[in-house]
């Protein structure tokens, strides 16, 4: 769900609506409240956290250059 929600707010981001920044913004604030504060023994909780935000993010900006290129 971190990635859904990175992925759609970044689209946002890029299409200069301001609610994505405050989704973006939420969405990692809980990353690193999560790194900071989780227990160590839900480190497999916070990677998988954090590989979906990373995924999301890195799937809009090539959803982005793609469409760029065939416009």
């Amino acid at each position: 769900m971190y990635g859904l929600f990175a992925y759609c707010a970044l689209i946002d981001v890029i299409n200069k609506r301001w609610l994505g920044v405050l989704i973006l913004a939420g969405v990692i604030g809980k990353v690193i409240f999560d790194l900071i504060y989780l227990p160590e023994l839900s480190g497999l909780a916070f990677a998988a956290h954090t590989g979906g935000v990373v995924a999301g993010l890195v799937l809009a900006f090539l959803c982005k250059i793609l469409t760029l290129n065939h416009s």
